[in-house]
């Protein structure tokens, strides 16, 4: 039996809520338990509702999204999937244990790949409230640990854009910034196939969440654009990877 997940939806525009609200309702597993216009009225609905799953704007008035993510105390509390049009607090918001960001205007698709995150966050811990003494398996090992000044910082891979090869590094477009790794290409692609990135290039790796627009140029090659107005060409020989872009 499928979970089912109880979603209380926080933004301060109206009409946002209203499309979170019609996209959740195809749903059947899913059930809108409130709705809230500001951090205030998303505390009080978090107590009378308990839901298990908060989609949730940053900059609204009076409490932000942030006054409320630190009311929510893992591992207990809801997952949260934050849905904001500012990129720039990606980081920050996986710091508070955010599942997913969801960057406004988002295609549909986007949407409901946040949302099969949640599912499987949810299910994995009904089975581990169900079974305490089995392993504890999440989606935590997709994270890419980044070395800066002796400490680490950890990127989601949702917040993820794209990476390229760049000699004996890789270089990662994040949300909020370019960071370097000392890896390879193959070690990234391994690790984030799951997630949704597509080796397209030798020396580029794609989040497919980001990409914008795709043109075949003829010779088995594709140009890319990417959300953030990056541009790709795809090699010849990732010609079926470049397609499963569409």
């Amino acid at each position: 039996m499928n979970s089912v997940l109880t979603a209380l939806i926080v933004d301060d525009e109206p009409l946002a809520r209203s499309r979170i609200r019609r996209l959740l309702q195809k749903e059947p597993d899913v059930v809108v338990c409130a709705e809230s216009g500001n951090g205030d009225e998303a505390l009080k609905a978090l107590f009378a509702h308990q839901p298990n799953l908060i989609f949730l704007d940053i900059e609204m008035p009076g409490l932000n999204g942030f006054d409320v993510l630190r009311q929510i105390t893992p591992p207990f509390g809801p997952f949260c999937i934050v849905v904001t049009a500012y990129p720039q607090y990606a980081i920050r918001a996986f710091e508070y244990e955010a599942l997913d960001y969801v960057l406004k205007p988002f295609r549909n698709q986007r949407f409901y790949a946040a949302l099969e995150r949640a599912r499987r966050h949810v299910a994995l811990r009904e089975r581990q409230a169900a079974n305490p003494e089995g392993s504890m398996v999440g989606e935590r090992d997709s994270r890419i640990a980044i070395d800066l000044y002796g400490s680490s910082i950890f990127l989601e891979p949702p917040c993820i854009q794209w990476i390229q090869a760049d000699g004996n590094y890789v270089k990662i477009r994040a949300l909020d910034s370019v960071y370097y790794k000392r890896a390879t290409l193959f070690d990234m692609e391994k690790k984030l196939q799951p997630a949704g990135f597509v080796r397209v290039h030798r020396s580029t790796l794609l989040n497919r969440n980001f990409v914008a627009h795709l043109k075949y140029l003829g010779n088995n090659e594709f140009e890319i654009n990417m959300s953030d107005g990056r541009s790709f060409r795809s090699g010849r020989t990732y010609k079926t990877n470049a397609q499963s872009l569409l």
